[in-house]
């Protein structure tokens, strides 16, 4: 049964999983578009110069911190839009200035080129360095504040895989490297003697050069590693001329003769694989897997565990609980003898104390991925976001701060579908691929998964705007090949549900918001059900091609809206027969029509003749932003003004009290633009 669209809350207007109308008082926020959060985000690497840290991130650049991490500002000005993988910091001296190396990976022409970036004035501003074969990693000695060896792990099928520079970055010299080699793990520079290397290569060899990297020679006691391979190497701080290795099994060797022989110190453990190996001020060495860190106060005699990144959350570092953290990097603190920075796709932590305890060291570090986000419909304060690699937060202060809301999920749960009940705010929804279903009756307090079948597929959850009790959710089971698609439906606000396949791929779901029972799937054909989805039938020309969600206009639910290939399609009369408008719209290049895949759309619902509407390029990195139609979608204009121009267009919120839109975005988190007051 349809009902009156004034007797319906604003609260109800829900497009899919993207759109969600916000009650309540205004965020605490200025006009134009302000980045709220979350902090953190995926970190690729991390560099601590003198008295400075840089952090290398996925999706959002280089920052900047001068005081251990407390706080961070953006230091990417000259960077391509583009993923940071790697940062190194020259020290200077009296005539020179520090320089800040970073390798990035972007795409030009649809290709990834991988390019390496100076920068003289602590990351204030950046200029191109040169192309690499792939994003590089770095390699110096303090004993020399003007060299820097660049090493790719791509395997090359031509020219060197090592650079050197002794100039600071103005000059780089590709190294002579033997074409036995296939690629080159690892490389550490002897700090007392810096025209030592030491390299780790493919196939499974340790060489040593003595003249800076021009010859090379297999060390003597290389057979102990013939049937493993190097890892990670770092020099013992505490033993000099002393160089350590640790293998991708988990044994650690020193060699204090320069690699004639080697003794194997122990095993920290036989189930991890460690990647990263650095050495501390004080001589604390640490190794590091992707989720566990050893350290050792004894050079490397015996090892301890110094933190399970799983379980930091529960200790009140403002890491979420349930949620694993990844490490991608490990770098000593040299301003605090046993001082550590360790890098993960959540964020950065730090500990003053070798791995003791630590300290959740993001504030100003905004380089999130929002996957999903609601807002409480009886107060907009509230606000609940999905971020990938961080799971669910939650925000009572309108997005100035954020906790973990994680209660109940499985490790590492991050859900790409959230809603919520406009009747009751305290239930919510949470829904994802490889993450099922679940609900909340306590404001994400805690979370129980919905008793559903294995074959029963979730990707997506709608409440019914005009009947909460009824919530629709939808997805695909499986893997390649073999998976089953299903639709499935709860009548009594998600304590039970009923599952039924469904033929061919489903599409995203939005429901009516004036009857519970009317629901478009869109996709290729866009579907219509009017019975609640027992039934469907396809509505609209064959040829019609969605790329995202369809929207129903609040107040005339015959007009329906729907996002396509740089263009916006209407409906004036439910779906079946559409108009197409591009006026305004980045149109494709002749050779990549579907460069503009436009996938989110959402609708102002208390004046529905303003919509929005963004993409994300196929090219990474490298988003279309937002528009914004004035006038029911016949002509649109830029909305992006104040948003980084590589931000990806994610979910699309609008509030109708204040009109606030919000906008989540791939690595630089969620923004929040207020209308300038009349």
């Amino acid at each position: 049964m349809r009902r009156n669209p004034a007797e319906i809350s604003p609260a109800g207007v829900v497009a899919g999983a993207v759109l969600v109308a916000v009650l309540g008082g205004a965020a605490p926020l200025t006009a134009g578009w302000t980045q709220i959060g979350p902090e953190g985000g995926a970190i690729r690497a991390i560099a601590a110069g003198s008295g400075v840290v840089y952090a290398a991130t996925a999706y959002a650049g280089v920052f900047r911190s001068d005081d251990n991490g407390s706080h961070w500002l953006p230091a990417s000005a000259g960077l391509p839009p583009a993923g940071v993988f790697s940062v190194a910091v020259l020290p200077g001296d009296e005539s020179h200035p520090a320089v800040v190396f970073a390798g990035v990976v972007s795409v030009q022409e649809g290709n990834y080129v991988a390019s390496l970036f100076r920068s003289v004035d602590g990351g204030r501003t950046w200029l191109p360095n040169r192309e690499l074969p792939e994003g590089p990693e770095f390699a110096g000695s303090p004993g020399l504040p003007r060299v820097l060896y660049a090493f790719s792990f791509a395997y090359a099928s031509e020219g060197s895989l090592i650079y050197r520079t002794l100039d600071g970055g103005e000059s780089w010299q590709g190294l002579p490297t033997p074409s036995s080699w296939q690629r080159v793990e690892v490389l550490a520079v002897d700090p007392v003697n810096p025209s030592t290397l030491y390299a780790a290569v493919i196939p499974n060899s340790i060489v040593k050069s003595t003249d800076g990297g021009v010859s090379w020679a297999v060390v003597q006691g290389d057979a102990v590693f013939a049937d493993t391979y190097v890892a990670a190497m770092v020099f013992d701080p505490a033993a000099p001329g002393t160089l350590l290795a640790v293998t991708h099994d988990g044994g650690v060797f020193a060699t204090t003769d320069g690699g004639a022989t080697w003794k194997l110190l122990g095993r920290p453990s036989t189930f991890y694989t460690f990647d990263y190996f650095v050495a501390g001020a004080d001589g604390t060495l640490y190794l590091g897997d992707v989720i566990q860190i050893f350290t050792s106060t004894d050079q490397g005699a015996t090892w301890s565990p110094a933190a399970v990144f799983a379980d930091v959350g529960p200790r009140g570092t403002g890491g979420p609980a349930g949620v694993e953290f990844v490490i991608s990097s490990l770098a000593a603190d040299p301003r605090s003898p046993r001082g550590l920075y360790v890098a993960t796709d959540h964020g950065i932590f730090h500990s003053g104390d070798g791995g003791g305890s630590w300290h959740y060291a993001n504030r100003g570090l905004i380089a999130t991925a929002v996957e999903a986000f609601v807002v409480d419909p009886t107060n907009s304060a509230i606000l609940y976001v999905s971020v990938d690699g961080r799971g669910l937060l939650k925000s009572v202060d309108g997005g100035m701060s954020w906790r973990p809301a994680n209660t109940g999920l499985t490790l590492n749960a991050v859900p790409t579908s959230l809603a919520i009940d406009p009747q009751r705010p305290n239930v919510l929804y949470a829904a994802g691929n490889f993450f099922g279903l679940a609900r909340s009756i306590d404001g994400a307090a805690t979370w129980q998964y919905a008793s559903l079948d294995y074959d029963c597929g979730n990707e997506q959850v709608v409440v019914a705007a005009s009947s909460p009790r009824t919530v629709y959710s939808q997805g695909c089971s499986g893997s390649g090949m073999y998976f089953e698609c299903s639709f499935n439906k709860s009548n009594d606000r998600g304590a039970t549900w009923t599952c039924e396949s469904f033929p061919g791929i489903p599409g995203t779901l939005t429901v009516d918001p004036t009857d519970p029972d009317v629901i478009y799937l869109a996709g290729d054909p866009i579907r219509k059900s009017t019975d609640g989805g027992r039934t469907w039938r396809s509505v609209g020309p064959p040829d019609l091609r969605i790329a995202g969600p369809v929207v129903v206009d609040p107040t005339a639910p015959e007009t329906v809206y729907a996002p396509g290939y740089a263009e916006v399609d209407k409906s004036t009369d439910g779906g079946r027969h559409w108009r197409s408008f591009r006026t305004g719209l980045p149109q494709p290049t002749p050779d990549n029509e579907s460069s503009l895949s436009l996938t989110v759309l959402a609708i102002d619902p208390v004046r529905p003749a303003t919509l929005f509407t963004g993409a994300p390029s196929p090219e990474l990195f490298e988003g279309i932003g937002i528009f914004k139609s004035a006038d029911a979608g016949v002509t649109w204009s830029p909305f992006s003004r104040g948003l980084p121009r590589d931000a990806l267009s994610g979910p699309l919120v609008v509030d109708p009290r204040t009109r606030t839109v919000y906008a989540g975005t791939t690595g630089f988190g969620l923004y929040a633009f207020i209308p300038a007051k009349p």
